[in-house]
């Protein structure tokens, strides 16, 4: 860590002898980079208060069996995709992010859930993941915000309605059959506040040139489908889920989640060129206002010149 955060880390580290929200208070002075920085490291023996109250990272092992990837490269991803998500949280609700309500579907090992502190306090954030694995190995690393195991297939989520006013699912719809992805938008849909937002990655149609698993005799196939449906999917080595396969490599168009579910209205997207084949959707629950929002978004990002260009 640099030395000018040092001063921020030691005034972190004796509230962190108090409660976590305490120690967070500290640590939200750190820029998000550091912050990650921070989570990343945990624990950490210079920092015995603040180990205690910060969740573990996960193991090297998990993280590579979860994602693929592995320390500083994955959390500089993870970062750059949650700094998207406030710039793009402020502009289409008018408000900013801290403080928000916020639900991880698809949490994993709970990488985002830890980056996720940096906006608001546990409290304030659940996540939830189909595989009770991984919602054991958060709980196991003292995450401390509210943790649900879901269905593959959800009818629901045991959320109140209207509860979150932001939804993430980075790396989720990349790999859901077609039948759970609209599962997962309809059950997501009534947990979310109107005005809220709902951020989820997908993977474009260029993915199939780059997928080495995919046999190459495959993909024509599955790219006869993405242009015919918008939609492609090849099932993974799991054991179906009445009767569906819901997990494996998955290619939509920016507007499928919104076809899939129309009670969703897309609003834009977002990529990085750090991660440039999955790309970031922007959904809003669709109602009265959402007509001006989305013509509003499309005005600004259609002016050549406009003063406001992210």
């Amino acid at each position: 860590m640099m030395h000018y955060a040092e001063r921020i880390l030691e005034r972190a580290e004796r509230a962190g002898q108090g409660s976590t929200e305490d120690c967070l208070r500290h640590l939200r002075r750190l820029c998000l980079d550091d912050f990650a920085l921070v989570m990343h490291g945990m624990p950490d023996e210079r920092y015995p208060g603040l180990s205690s109250v910060l969740p573990a990272m996960a193991a090297v092992e998990v993280q590579r069996q979860w994602t693929g990837a592995t320390g500083i490269p994955l959390m500089t991803q993870r970062v750059a995709f949650l700094e998207k998500l406030r710039r793009h949280f402020a502009q289409i609700t008018g408000r900013p992010p801290e403080g928000a309500r916020i639900l991880d579907y698809g949490c994993g090992y709970g990488l985002m859930l830890r980056l996720l502190f940096y906006l608001t306090d546990p409290g304030r954030i659940a996540g939830c993941d189909p595989w009770d694995r991984s919602i054991r190995l958060c709980e196991e690393a003292g995450i401390g915000c509210r943790l649900d195991v879901t269905d593959y297939l959800p009818e629901a989520l045991s959320y109140e309605r209207e509860t979150f006013d932001l939804v993430l699912a980075f790396s989720v719809f990349t790999h859901t059959s077609r039948r759970a992805s609209v599962a997962a938008l309809e059950a997501l849909r009534p947990v979310v506040r109107p005005g809220g937002l709902l951020a989820l990655t997908i993977r474009p149609r260029e993915y199939w040139a780059f997928d080495q698993k995919t046999p190459e005799s495959e993909k024509p196939a599955l790219l006869r489908a993405h242009d015919r449906t918008g939609f492609a999917f090849r099932a993974g080595n799991r054991p179906p889920v009445d009767g569906d396969v819901t997990y494996g490599r998955t290619t939509m168009e920016i507007e499928t989640p919104e076809a899939l579910c129309p009670r969703w209205k897309t609003i834009g997207y977002d990529r990085s060129l750090q991660d440039p084949l999955q790309l970031v959707v922007l959904l809003q629950p669709r109602g009265p206002a959402i007509r001006e929002v989305a013509q509003e978004w499309e005005e600004r990002h259609d002016d050549p010149n406009p003063s406001d260009r992210m």
